[in-house]
């Protein structure tokens, strides 16, 4: 305990032990660096680091299967994938209803059962996410009268019903009889639209 190791000029008994200290078992975990945006039913993932007791670096256990629940959101994932200290969790989907195309806030929580603290929360926005559904009214048959135009009312929908935008969206609806011009409705920002063009003019054989 004082560090001396001789007395009367002689050196005392010593032994040399080589030890080597690994970290504990994983019981806690924080979460990686995210990649946004995150849209309605479009897959994402999210990064697990797991640490010991004392909040050293922890392999996750192959056993380990993360629990994902958000009020307001049906979520499931794919798989998970093990590298050194980290598990990602893959191919996440979430569905729920966002409302606007600004998007909505959700409290997330991930838990791994079987870890002394199993739980922890982040704040994730969800925006509407990729055309999945065309909502077109009427739906029901319609009846013009010849040298008039129609008109739809367009809804772009994602998978979970939001209403949903993108760059470079337009509906276009083409006639059977290919001398009736189309129609062409663009909905790049706001993902609905009344569908309509020129009159329809079908002109008597001769």
């Amino acid at each position: 305990e004082t560090g001396i190791t001789t007395f009367a000029g002689k050196n005392l008994p010593s032994e040399k032990i080589k030890f080597t200290v690994t970290e504990g078992e994983p019981e806690k975990f924080n979460i990686g660096l995210l990649e946004g945006p995150f849209r309605i039913g479009a897959p994402f993932q999210i990064p697990l680091e797991f640490q010991d007791e004392f909040g050293n670096p922890s392999k996750p256990l192959p056993d380990m299967k993360p629990v994902l629940e958000a009020n307001g959101l049906e979520l499931k994932y794919d798989s998970v994938q093990i590298k050194g200290n980290s598990m990602l969790i893959k191919g996440i989907v979430a569905l729920g209803n966002v409302a606007v195309s600004s998007g909505k806030s959700f409290s997330l929580l991930i838990k791994v059962p079987g870890l002394e603290e199993s739980g922890q929360t982040l704040k994730i926005r969800m925006l509407p996410g990729p055309p999945h559904l065309l909502k077109v009214s009427p739906e029901d048959e319609i009846t013009t009268e010849n040298g008039k135009a129609v008109k739809f009312d367009i809804e772009v929908r994602d998978q979970a019903g939001n209403l949903t935008t993108q760059p470079r969206m337009q509906v276009v609806c083409k006639f059977s009889d290919s001398t009736l011009p189309a129609y062409t409705l663009d909905c790049s920002t706001s993902g609905q639209g009344t569908l309509t063009g020129p009159p329809l003019l079908i002109k008597k054989k001769q």
